[in-house]
């Protein structure tokens, strides 16, 4: 294995260490292109020259590090001086990854067919779709395990282009963006929701001890999936496909659930989040080590196989965010204290995995990447968080970018954007003041994306560098298509008296809630969605439902019953205009909300929709 060893990190120590400082066409290889079908890869060599190549396979697990401080210290994060961590870790296992020889004497500029299931005894019948592809010039090649060692990159690494899907039925546009993060499905189609979300609780859907199972069969191995979970999700996906719905899953590990799952689930370098006496957060997978890699590939087809089928057995669910708030990962997606690229690695890997896994299922399914309204600004910094500045808290520009370079550079897929952008504060559902629109300027430098400058992100959407590439361009001038935009949570809240900074349980009262902040909540949320509708997003769904106490918001559409968590308490008047909002002369019915909204530093205030969001 010593010869492997030094191989792989030949490979990729040179490979990619230029896609940092080159462009992504340099890094594959111009022509150089590996696409599935039903039972093959189809794969064309690039015209370089020279004596002939060999076509070598990794799996997608392997791990390397790529850059000069992570090469001398071999560990995690920077290094053990400066990260916080006191033990360095090997970021690879070599005697956990092969470098399998596909096909010898490959001549340059040639196309040739291969078997798309692996035949080799150490994988034998892995989806192929899954690994990364790399030709070398020169490579050794050991008889007796089908390895090679030695050897120039020519092209790579890559991976295939999607496979055919079970179903290529088109998506059917929603009737509407209205959506809904739906507990009570009943009442969301009382709303009129074209859209409704739901948060899956990943470690209790992959409970496996001491629990009733569902068993799947992945990349030739059985895994287990908690029945009760599946239950219930498949009610509710039937139910919101049932009433006309687009069905989103939010695909996050909650920490204080993790227990529920077996260790190699979450990422080995999770810290559990403990400031603010704040119990609730989120655990990113391990997409560092084969078993974790494997269990994302069996959960993302298992989902896939079963929420999209054509006849809609379970229901059908067209969107799955995966993970959540990504730039402020140390609480929402927490992987250790990384840097960034290394941060970006490690998602992306659960990101292409969960893509390639639903599109073989459905060619309609839609993977999206969520971020919070951080945009320059980053959260760790405002929060004064310093042990996680750029250490899994980063602007959330900085991290769009990152991904969207890491995802073309391996072989690009219409990966989307859910985007949060809520106010400023949460606790209020003004985003009009002085400092609000201050940090939420209209240019592409603005510290925050609230609701007053979401075209900000759908402009920067555009720009090609955030596109995706299409593949397949084999030499032709490569075309780019833009990234979908959702809003997938926000909210505005009505505070149950002035002193919303400090939640004074005791006042709340269902029936008696201020009508000036009812009126703030509803004027807030018209601008937001009129504004979300006219810059092209594809859903607008509301974060929340009910009132939770322990939320400490009032962000509902229902206030919660006064000695509950959560609940129907009273309809807010928010609940009668979101019924409304996507119907016929809502604009007109809501202008009596124009007067709140007088955006700094204007005096008056505006006299149509029209010209609020045409500033």
């Amino acid at each position: 294995m010593r010869c492997l060893h030094t191989f792989l990190t030949y490979i990729v120590l040179q490979s990619l260490l230029q896609l940092s400082s080159a462009a992504s066409s340099a890094a594959l290889g111009a022509d150089f292109a590996v696409e599935a079908s039903a039972d093959s890869l189809a794969v064309t060599a690039p015209d370089v020259g020279g004596a002939p190549l060999t076509l070598a396979r990794c799996w997608s697990c392997e791990y390397y590090p790529t850059t000069p401080f992570l090469r001398e210290y071999d560990g995690v994060g920077d290094d053990c001086k400066t990260d916080g961590y006191d033990v360095d870790r090997a970021y690879y296992d070599p005697d956990a990854v092969s470098a399998f020889v596909e096909r010898t004497e490959v001549e340059p500029g040639q196309s040739f067919v291969i078997e798309r299931f692996s035949s080799f005894e150490r994988d034998k019948g892995r989806d192929k779709i899954y690994d990364r592809f790399y030709l070398v010039r020169d490579a050794q090649i050991d008889p007796e395990s089908g390895f090679a060692s030695g050897g120039e990159v020519v092209a790579g690494p890559l991976f295939p282009g999607p496979p055919p899907a079970v179903s290529d039925e088109p998506r059917v546009p929603a009737r509407s963006i209205k959506g809904l993060e739906a507990f009570d499905l009943e009442d969301a189609h009382e709303l009129g929701c074209a859209h409704a979300a739901i948060t899956i609780d990943v470690c209790w859907l992959v409970q496996s001890e001491g629990v009733e199972t569902v068993d799947f069969v992945c990349n030739g191995k059985t895994y287990r999936f908690n029945k009760s979970a599946v239950d219930r999700y498949d009610a509710w996906v039937k139910q919101a496909t049932d009433y006309g719905m687009e069905a989103t899953f939010v695909l996050v590990f909650w920490a204080q659930r993790r227990h529920l799952a077996s260790a190699d689930w979450i990422a080995p370098d999770y810290e559990l989040w403990v400031d603010w006496s704040y119990t609730l957060s989120i655990a990113a997978p391990n997409t560092v080590t084969l078993a974790g890699v494997e269990k994302l590939q069996a959960l993302y087809e298992f989902l896939g196989a079963r929420y999209t089928r054509p006849d809609r057995q379970f229901g059908r669910v067209s969107n799955f965010v995966i993970g959540n708030e990504l730039n402020s990962g140390y609480i929402w997606n927490n992987m250790g204290r990384l840097p960034l690229d290394e941060t970006v690695r490690q998602y992306e890997r659960q990101l292409r995995i969960a893509h390639t896994a639903l599109r073989k299922y459905w060619s309609g399914a839609n993977t999206l990447a969520p971020f919070d309204n951080f945009w320059t600004a980053n959260s760790a910094v405002e929060f004064q968080m310093e042990r996680y500045v750029e250490k899994g808290g980063f602007a959330g520009k900085d991290y769009l970018l990152e991904l969207a370079a890491r995802t073309r550079a391996e072989g690009d897929y219409p990966w989307h954007v859910a985007y949060h952008p809520y106010g400023l504060d949460l606790r209020t559902p003004v985003y009009w003041d002085q400092h609000s629109t201050e940090q939420a300027a209209k240019d592409e430098n603005a510290p925050r994306i609230t609701p007053y400058n979401c075209e900000v992100l759908a402009a920067f959407l555009d720009k090609p560098e955030t596109q995706c590439e299409k593949r397949g361009s084999n030499g032709v001038e490569p075309t780019y298509v833009k990234r979908e935009l959702y809003f997938t949570e926000q909210g505005f809240a009505s505070p149950h008296d002035d002193d919303y900074g400090t939640y004074n349980d005791d006042a709340y009262d269902p029936d008696a809630l201020p009508n000036v902040w009812l009126d703030r909540q509803c004027a807030a949320f018209a601008l937001a969605y009129f504004k979300a509708k006219a810059i092209g997003a594809k859903a607008y769904i509301f974060h929340r439902q009910f009132d939770m106490q322990s939320e400490r918001l009032n962000i509902g559409l229902w206030a919660r019953p006064k000695d509950q968590e959560t609940g129907k308490g009273a309809k807010k008047p928010i609940w009668f205009q979101f019924q409304e909002i996507d119907q016929p002369g809502a604009k007109e019915k809501n202008e009596k909300y124009l007067p709140i909204l007088r955006f700094y530093p204007r005096e008056t205030p505006p006299e149509s929709w029209d010209e609020l969001l045409s500033h």
